[in-house]
This record gives C-alpha cells, structure tokens and sequence, in this order.
C-alpha cells in the first residue's frame, strides 16, 4: 500500500535470500542471507574430476560444506536452537 511505513521488526513473516544479495543490506528492512562457499564447492568439484581422470576409482565420497548465515532486520531471531539439515554418514 503507498505511503504505509513498513514494521521494521517482522513478527509473523521472515525474508531470507541467498547468496548475499547485493541489496541485501541497502533496503529496508536488511534481508537477512544465506552464503553459499560456492569458491570452495566448486575447488572441491575440480579436484574430485582431475582424480577421476587421473584414474581414481574409489567410490564418490560426500564433501559438507558449511553455509554463512547473516541475520538482518528481516528475520526475527530465533529463540531455539535447530540443527542443521542433513543425512547422517556411515564412518
């Protein structure tokens, strides 16, 4: 609606983006983020293929790579403390 100031502080509905928006931190209220190490992902996905090449032939192996989270005003914080989500592996 024009002219209606937005609630800074959202109590019903939370906003995340991902991979740091580049006006994440410009509009209002700040969207809260989710980074992806896409550099390291994407090293990690090289340096598998240049093993197989070279003729690796273990079985593929599961790499977990850590997401950044940046909370701004757009997401309440929560109280709980959630793990994170994700299958566990065999060792």
């Amino acid at each position: 609606m024009v002219g209606v100031e937005p609630d800074p502080t959202p109590e019903d509905v939370s906003i995340v983006g991902s991979d740091k928006l580049p006006l994440a931190d410009v509009v209002t209220p700040s969207i809260t983020t989710v980074r992806q190490p896409t550099y390291e992902m994407g090293t990690a996905a090289a340096r598998m293929l240049i093993e197989r090449i070279a003729g690796d032939e273990s079985a593929p192996r599961d790499i977990v790579f850590e997401p950044e989270l940046t909370v701004r005003s757009s997401s309440v914080k929560s109280q709980t403390v959630r793990k994170p989500i994700g299958r566990k592996v065999a060792k």
